[in-house]
C-alpha cells in the first residue's frame, strides 16, 4: 500500500516536469507598447506611424508617461512605409529593436488623404489582428500625423490620459465633438442611410504656456463625415455648434445668450433629445426637428427675466443646428441623418427618394421647421427679474 501512495507520488512530481508554466512569459521591460498608431497616405504610399512606450524607460519617481519640458522621457515616434498598411507595419519592425506589443492600443488617426476608397479596407486591417481590441477610439485629422502623436499632454501628464487615450474626460466636462470606438463606428457606419462623424484632433499652438515657453497641445473642435460609400469633408469651429444636440449623453455646452447685440446670459446646455421626423407628401418629402433641451444659468451680467431666457435659449439652439445642417449641405454630408430617419418610419419610401447609395439629395430647404423646447433648471435668482402674477 505504501510502495503505491510512494509510486503515485513519483509520478505525480515527474509529471509536473511536462507542464509549460511561465516558461513563454515575457517581462514588462522586454517589448514595446504601442498605444496610438497613425496612417498617412503620401506618394501612393501608406505611411504608418507608432507612439510606442517602453515601460523600462518610466520617470525618476517609478512612474511612466511623464514629460520633461517638451521631451516625452519613455515615449518614441517610429515610422514604417509600405504599398499596404500591413506592408508599412513590417516596415517599422525592421527597426524594432524589441517585440511591438499591440494589445494596449488605444487609438488610431487616420490622415484625411487615407478617407478613400480604400478607407474600409485598411479600416479591416485593424480587426483582423488578434491583439488589437474594437475598443479603439477613431480620429482623423488634416495635420502631419507624426505631429499629432509627438505632441504629448501638458503638466507632465502621461500620454494615456491624453486625448488619444481618454476622449471621454474632457467631452463630459465640455461636449464638442463626440469620441467614437472602432465597435460604433462601425456598427453605425453600415446602418442604411447613415452619416457618421470623426472627431479631428488638431494641433493649438500658443494656448498653454510654462515657465519656459508655449507649448503645443491637441484640441478637439473640428469632425469629418463620411457614409459607408465616400468622405464628405469636414467642418470645424462655429460651423459644428449644432453637433453637440444629437448625442443624448452630451455633457456641458457653453452658450451665450445676446441683448441688443452684447453677451448677458452664460449657460450651461445639456441632456438634448433630439428626433427627426420625416413628413411625406405625395412624391416629395420634408423634414422636422424637434429638440428638447436644459439650461443651468451660469453668468448674468443684465436683469433678465425667465421668458427671455426660454426664448432667447431656444432661438440660439435653433440657430445652431440651422448653421450646422446647412454647413453639412454644403459638404454633401446628412449630419442630422435624415435619411436613415426616412429608412426606418418607411423603407419603401426611403428607396424611392435616395439614390443607389441611400443618399438623399440633400438641399437647404429640406429641413423645415426646428423646434425647440428649453427648460431652466437653475435661474441665477439674484438677478433674474421673475414675473409676479
Amino acid at each position: 500500500m505504501k510502495l503505491r501512495i510512494i509510486t503515485n507520488v513519483l509520478l505525480l512530481c515527474l509529471s509536473c516536469l511536462t507542464l509549460g508554466g511561465c516558461w513563454d512569459s515575457k517581462e514588462l521591460e522586454g517589448q514595446y507598447y504601442i498605444h496610438s498608431i497613425g496612417v498617412d497616405y503620401v506618394d501612393e504610399k501608406y505611411v504608418v506611424y507608432g507612439q510606442i512606450i517602453n515601460f523600462a524607460g518610466g520617470g525618476e519617481d517609478g512612474d511612466s508617461g511623464g514629460t520633461i519640458g517638451n521631451q516625452h522621457e519613455n515615449v518614441s515616434i517610429a515610422k514604417g512605409t509600405g504599398e499596404s498598411v500591413v506592408a508599412a507595419i513590417h516596415n517599422l519592425y525592421v527597426s524594432t529593436q524589441r517585440r511591438i506589443y499591440w494589445g494596449h492600443l488605444s487609438s488610431v488617426v487616420f490622415h484625411e488623404r487615407v478617407m478613400g476608397e480604400a478607407f474600409k479596407n485598411v479600416l479591416d486591417d485593424f480587426s483582423r489582428y488578434y491583439e488589437i481590441r474594437p475598443t479603439l477610439w477613431m480620429f482623423i485629422t488634416s495635420d502631419p500625423v507624426n505631429e499629432i502623436l509627438g505632441t504629448f499632454p501638458v503638466m507632465q501628464t502621461s500620454i494615456l490620459y491624453s486625448f488619444l487615450g481618454e476622449p471621454g474626460e474632457s467631452y463630459e466636462q465640455s461636449s464638442r465633438v463626440q469620441p467614437i470606438r472602432k465597435s460604433r463606428f462601425e456598427a453605425e457606419l453600415y446602418e442604411p442611410g447613415r452619416t457618421v462623424s470623426l472627431p479631428s484632433v488638431n494641433i493649438v499652438r500658443k494656448k498653454w504656456y510654462d515657465p519656459l515657453d508655449y507649448g503645443n497641445n491637441l484640441s478637439l473642435n473640428k469632425a469629418g463625415f463620411l457614409t459607408k460609400d465616400s468622405y464628405k469633408g469636414s467642418l470645424a469651429g462655429a460651423d459644428i455648434n449644432g453637433l453637440v444636440y444629437i448625442d443624448d449623453e452630451a455633457g456641458r455646452n457653453a452658450t451665450i445668450l445676446r441683448k441688443n447685440d452684447r453677451p448677458v446670459v452664460t449657460e450651461i446646455v445639456t441632456d438634448p433629445k433630439l428626433k427627426v421626423v420625416p413628413e411625406i407628401t405625395g412624391d416629395s418629402v420634408a423634414f422636422s426637428i424637434e429638440l428638447a433641451v436644459t439650461a443651468t444659468v451660469i453668468e448674468i451680467t443684465e436683469e433678465v427675466d425667465e421668458q427671455f431666457l426660454i426664448e432667447n435659449t431656444e432661438k440660439v439652439v435653433e440657430g445652431h443646428i440651422r448653421r450646422t445642417f446647412e454647413k453639412g449641405v454644403e459638404i454633401g454630408a446628412d449630419i442630422y441623418n435624415l435619411s436613415h430617419s426616412l429608412y426606418r418610419k418607411d423603407p419603401e419610401k426611403w428607396r424611392e427618394f435616395t439614390n443607389e447609395a441611400g443618399e438623399l439629395e440633400l438641399t437647404k430647404d429640406l429641413l423645415t421647421e426646428i423646434n425647440v423646447e428649453a427648460t431652466i433648471i437653475h435661474s441665477g435668482a439674484e438677478k433674474l427679474h421673475l414675473n409676479k402674477k
